[in-house]
């Protein structure tokens, strides 16, 4: 039996609380969330609002232990990790304290405020023998898992050109609205545009070098631009969080290869248009939660002591180098090698 707590019960925190539920039931975890721990107390009974939507179901608290402090919680319960949904100003630091107690962290994206934070956090998690993954979720999405499948059998040649981008409302659901100074989430490039970076690097590794363009009219990196390139190829890259507000949460892929167009779909299927042939897809995968797929990787890598093959801590890492080379051509305007 794993005891575990979840710290930061924002958005993400109140899916994670939600998803042990099912976690336990459906897929028989021998997991026990024993504590909650966010410093506004007020979390424990709010709805949960991301930028995928609410749910206003109310929360029930009453069965776990419940703290506002981390020092306090990790004084008081005996545990052997911890899922934490933070501020990414303050994802190093909590997660490196904890780990420091010799316990398991699983600490949601991006990885860190800056690269230098990220290998702090490594460096923390070998000095105390501990996994720590971080919640890149997109690399557990059945249309992104079934585009990786599709790619490396390379039935369809090689890759032309590929983008992906995603496209929201100015966010305005995070604590003392945190998420909207650029110094504590790092912008759009940081915050939500990191799930396309870390998409491409997935599928096809590290890039040689980018070319960005951004806007701040209402926000600093409010928007983002930008062409990765490979050898024989690139891959574009779009995030706007300042889009009307009446509009929708807005994702969207695509891969030109030499012998078909693969495009994701919004219900969760990956579309191919061969060069010849008839157009057909890929059906979603029939239990499509991304959230629940990646702790129960981590789950599954605390019980039998491996290193998980679908995400590690230096591979998150280097998604947020690549957000940080972004900015420098943004800023300089030039093309920067990685």
């Amino acid at each position: 039996m794993l005891n575990y707590a979840i710290i930061g019960l924002g958005g993400l925190g109140k899916v994670h609380f939600r998803n042990y539920f099912e976690i336990k039931d459906k897929f028989k975890s021998d997991i026990n969330l024993v504590a909650l721990c966010d410093v506004d107390e007020t979390q424990f009974t709010k709805e949960i609002t991301t930028n995928l939507g609410g749910d206003t179901t109310p929360i029930d608290v009453s069965a776990f232990n419940l703290y506002t402090d981390v020092d306090e919680l990790l004084a008081k319960e005996k545990l052997d990790f911890v899922v934490t949904a933070l501020p990414t100003y303050i994802h190093e630091t909590v997660a490196v304290k904890v780990m420091d107690k010799g316990i398991h962290v699983f600490s949601e994206k991006p990885m860190a405020i800056s690269v230098e934070t990220c290998k702090n956090m490594i460096e923390a998690a070998k000095r105390n023998n501990v996994k720590l993954q971080i919640g890149q979720c997109c690399r557990f999405e059945s249309p992104r898992v079934n585009l990786k499948k599709v790619l490396d059998e390379g039935k369809f040649g090689k890759v032309i050109r590929a983008e992906f981008s995603r496209f929201s409302p100015k966010p305005l659901w995070s604590w003392e609205n945190w998420i909207l100074d650029y110094e504590k989430s790092g912008g759009a490039v940081l915050d939500l545009h990191v799930h396309d970076v870390d998409t491409m690097q997935w599928l096809f590794g590290k890039p040689k070098s980018v070319i960005s363009a951004a806007s701040h009219v209402k926000d600093k990196y409010e928007s983002i631009c930008s062409n990765f390139i490979y050898d024989g190829f690139y891959v574009t890259t779009m995030t706007d969080w300042s889009m009307a507000k009446t509009t929708s949460f807005v994702v969207r892929g695509i891969v030109n290869c030499e012998k078909a167009t693969l495009e994701m779909k919004d219900d969760g299927s990956v579309c191919v248009y061969p060069e010849d042939g008839e157009v057909y897809s890929i059906p979603c995968a029939e239990y499509n939660n991304m959230y629940v797929a990646e702790i129960l990787e981590f789950i599954d890598c605390i019980e039998n002591n491996r290193d998980s093959e679908v995400i590690n801590p230096e591979s998150t890492m280097l998604t947020v180098e690549l957000s940080y080379a972004e900015k420098e051509s943004a800023e300089k305007g030039v093309m920067v090698y990685v």
